[in-house]
Order: C-alpha cells, then structure tokens, then sequence
C-alpha cells in the first residue's frame, strides 16, 4: 500500500497558486475537456488582514471556460448564456465575456468557493462542447427506414418486427426483424446498442439459437457506427452472429437476397 508520505509527495508536483497582477491564480485539481487544468483567480483581502474577519474576496475563472471549448473567439452571445445558465443555478454570476464570477465571500467560505467556481468552470466547458455536437441519429427509427426501403425495392418475400425463435436450450429469443428472402432461406436480424445489458442480451439470445442449427437460417448483429464502439465488444458478439454496422446493411442485405 503507497504510504501517506508517498501521496503528499505526488500532490507536491501540482502546480502551486501564483500571483498575477492583483490576483492570486490558483491551479485546482478540475480538468476542462482538453485535458487543461481549471484556473481560478481570486481577489481582495490583503497580506495584511488575511486572516481579519472584514477580509471578503472574490473568485472568478478568467472565461477558462469558454477559452477552453474554443468559444471564446468573439465571445457569442449564446454561449454565454449557455454558461449563465449553469453558474447561477449555483448562486455564481456571468460577465458579458463568460467569465463565471463569485459573489464577495468571507475567508471561512474562500476554500469552498474556489472549488464551487472550479467546478462551475468545467461544467461549462463540457457543456458548450456537447451543444456544438450535431444531434444524434435515432439508431432503431433508421434501422427500421432501412428495412422499409429494402422491402420497397422487392429483394424480400416478407418481413416481421419482433419474431420469437426457439434456440438450442429451447428458450424462446425475440428477434428485431425476420426477414424471409427466396427459396425459404430467412434473415434474423437483431440490433444492439452500446450499452451492457443490450450486448449481453443479443448475444446470449443469438449464440442460443446459432447452436440450435435451423436450417436456411442467417443471423446478423447491426449496431449503429456513429457510437463510438470499441473493438473487444464487436469481437464478442461476434461470437453469435456476424456483426454490421448501419451504414453499411443495405449492400449487405441486397448481397444475402441475391
């Protein structure tokens, strides 16, 4: 086990608070999406009377937060109000520049203020970043306009959403889509998102019914490639069926009802 002596000795590398102009820049241990550490600035008080009860002082994050997601190039207004939204709802105010402000604290609420403006800060960076994102597609809805097209095109004799097929344990397993195509061979098709219980599920249910050997029977496993998918999942509900990512079903369905 690392010894306490060990930890204070890796907390000793960080950077430490500096001074800078009439403030005091103080490196927190919040991160910004890049990777930056969050910077916040604090001012009044003085040398002097540090430790008087009179002493208030003020923290702000010099706009970090929208340097850092790149909205700070003409500071647009509705960025701004992005971050607005999250600074007040924990009392924090907003300059016209982004710049998350606190109100004037006592030195006993200096600490915890640091902290709050801090995580304010990172906050609002990663929001910015995620409202520039385009939105996501709805993966079932285009499956399904897929299945739709290729239907419309005639390449299958019939299609059914949700269709049970008894594996090898014979267990009953719904599948998304059982697609007949000529001479009675037959698709089952299911989807499966990026989540546990969703690979855990389609797995089990197409190694199930890949061991029952059916006759004339495909199963294929699609997932939707705009997720970021990592390659040891694929791999593994490779294992029931064989796997295709959205944007590539329709020349594989057209390929299999050749």
């Amino acid at each position: 086990m690392m010894s306490l002596e060990g930890i204070n000795l890796v907390l000793s590398g960080w950077p430490q608070p500096r001074k800078v102009g009439d403030e005091i820049a103080v490196p927190t241990h919040c991160l910004y999406p890049s990777n930056c550490v969050v910077r916040v600035y604090v001012s009044g008080g003085s040398d002097a009377f540090i430790s008087a009860e009179s002493a208030t002082f003020k923290v702000h994050d010099g706009g970090g937060a929208m340097d850092d997601s790149e909205d700070g190039r003409g500071h647009p207004r509705d960025a701004v109000n992005a971050i607005a939204t999250i600074a007040r709802a924990q009392g924090l105010d907003v300059t016209d520049r982004g710049a998350i402000v606190s109100p004037n604290v006592g030195l006993k609420q200096l600490a915890a203020t640091i902290v709050l403006v801090a995580n304010a800060s990172k906050e609002s960076a990663h929001a910015l970043i995620e409202r520039r994102r385009p939105p996501r597609r709805n993966f079932r809805e285009a499956l399904a306009r897929i299945i739709d097209e290729e239907t419309a095109k005639g390449v299958f004799v019939e299609v059914s959403h949700k269709r049970a097929v008894n594996g090898a344990s014979s267990k009953q397993h719904k599948f998304d889509y059982e697609i007949i195509l000529s001479n009675k061979r037959r698709i089952l098709l299911d989807a499966v998102v990026k989540e546990a219980s969703s690979i855990n599920s389609v797995l089990a249910a197409n190694i199930d019914v890949k061991e029952a050997g059916l006759q004339n029977t495909m199963q294929r496993i699609v997932y939707d490639d705009e997720d970021e998918w990592n390659a040891a999942d694929l791999s593994l509900l490779s294992l029931g069926a064989t796997v295709i990512p959205l944007s590539k079903l329709p020349p594989v369905l057209d390929r299999l009802a050749a």
